[in-house]
């Protein structure tokens, strides 16, 4: 007789390998990878890729590398859109779904991804044109090590894009404290620490902005910390909530903080 725990495993893989077919049918017509898909991690994720492309401005030949990638839904949406991109996170088991949806996205001859630590790999000098990271760098100890890596390894008039979390907008000691120990956040930045860090990694041309400015989106951002298991909202909540969001953010446009800082910088 069987194991419930080989069933279950068995079960996963039959989803599994329905899943990735499903995505190679939705490939086919351009419809994987798709922005949307990062309503799953929460509108405000879209808000922030969104964001953070807009300001990157990427060509077909652009280098990219892409810092703490997870499990590469953005990696492949980068794909689309210029020569190749790598993507390094330290988790082996993001590295293998990012590794299965490249495959699924038939983007595999445009996107890598590499199972690593960004804060000791060793990537050639000048290899990218840009360099890019999704609130990746507030969890990472060593975040200046990253930073000057990144200087060495962007080829000369390349660019730096980053998001980070900041906060600033959130005034519950509380919560932030809550957000902290479940996301193992080291570091929340503020413009001067952020700059300042940049400057010193040998970076020029530093712009910072913060985004999520309206209270919308720091209501949504409470609620996502204050309730430990939310549960998903469906598509069409989350789609609502997104437009909502994007509408409070249009509205609150002015306010110069924000829970995120996005930076851009010049090798």
């Amino acid at each position: 007789m069987r194991s419930h725990g080989v069933q279950d495993w068995q079960v996963n893989m039959q989803m599994r390998k329905t899943v990735l077919a499903l995505l190679r049918l939705l490939s086919l017509f351009r419809l994987f990878p798709n922005r949307l898909a990062l309503l799953r991690i929460g509108p405000q994720k879209l808000i922030e890729f969104n964001e953070l492309v807009r300001m990157t401005h990427l060509n077909p030949d652009d280098t990219v590398l892409d810092i703490g990638c997870g499990t590469g839904i953005q990696t492949l949406l980068l794909g689309r859109r210029c020569k190749s991109v790598l993507g390094i996170d330290v988790s082996t088991a993001a590295i293998e779904k990012a590794k299965a949806l490249a495959d699924a996205s038939m983007l595999s001859s445009r996107v890598r991804f590499v199972q690593g630590d960004v804060a000791k790999a060793d990537f050639k000098k000048n290899s990218f044109t840009k360099i890019v990271s999704f609130c990746v760098l507030e969890h990472i100890p060593d975040w200046q090590q990253v930073l000057r890596n990144a200087y060495e390894w962007l080829a000369p008039g390349g660019y730096l894009l980053v998001s980070v979390d900041s906060l600033a907008t959130i005034k519950g000691e509380d919560i932030i404290d809550k957000h902290r120990k479940k996301h193992s956040v080291v570091i929340y930045f503020d413009n001067q620490t952020l700059a300042s860090a940049l400057r010193d990694a040998s970076f020029s041309h530093v712009e910072l902005r913060p985004i999520l400015r309206s209270n919308y989106a720091k209501e949504q951002f409470e609620r996502s910390i204050v309730l430990s298991e939310p549960g998903r909202p469906n598509a069409l909540r989350l789609l609502i909530e997104y437009a909502r969001l994007r509408k409070a953010e249009k509205v609150d446009s002015n306010k110069d903080e924000g829970i995120f800082l996005i930076a851009k910088a010049a090798r």
